[in-house]
């Protein structure tokens, strides 16, 4: 078996079933990598945020987008009006609620442990084990926020 490298992408072909006469693709026609801001927001007020470290990696596979965020920051100031979010994504989910992530790293919101996160058409919103809802309403503070997410474009 060989893999075939072709101008549109990578064949995979000579790998699996037969792809002849079904819809199912063999070739691997998007792959790419790189950075965005990604930014603690709030949904109904304003936040003021001095970054320490901000850093936010993606990588895309096919139709998946995996990002990677790390948030360090050295000073807040928060209206507290609202839920907490993190604006923006590299690319557009397919749908709203595609799936969630994981928190594993929050020193951010002052009183609830932060163990998941959902993507949103315009973010990311974070879940407690008290909260499933995504609705966290708690005051930013000094601290680091590391959350990752695989999602469908």
């Amino acid at each position: 078996m060989a893999l075939h490298l072709k101008s549109t992408g990578i064949d995979f072909a000579d790998f699996g079933q037969s792809s002849a006469g079904s819809s199912i693709s063999e070739l691997l026609d998007d792959y790419e990598e790189g950075t965005w801001a990604c930014n603690l927001a709030r949904s109904g007020g304003a936040i003021t945020v001095t970054y320490n470290e901000r850093d936010s990696t993606y990588q895309v596979v096919g139709g998946y987008c995996s990002v990677a965020v790390t948030i360090v920051t050295s000073s807040v100031t928060d209206s507290q009006s609202g839920y907490n979010k993190a604006n923006g994504h590299p690319f557009d989910p397919r749908t709203s609620y595609p799936g969630g992530g994981v928190v594993s790293e929050n020193t951010v919101f002052t009183s609830s442990p932060c163990h998941a996160c959902k993507i949103h058409a315009v973010g990311f919103t974070f879940n407690t084990m008290a909260r499933q809802d995504g609705n966290i309403g708690e005051a930013y503070t000094n601290g680091n926020l590391k959350f990752s997410c695989t999602y469908p474009i």
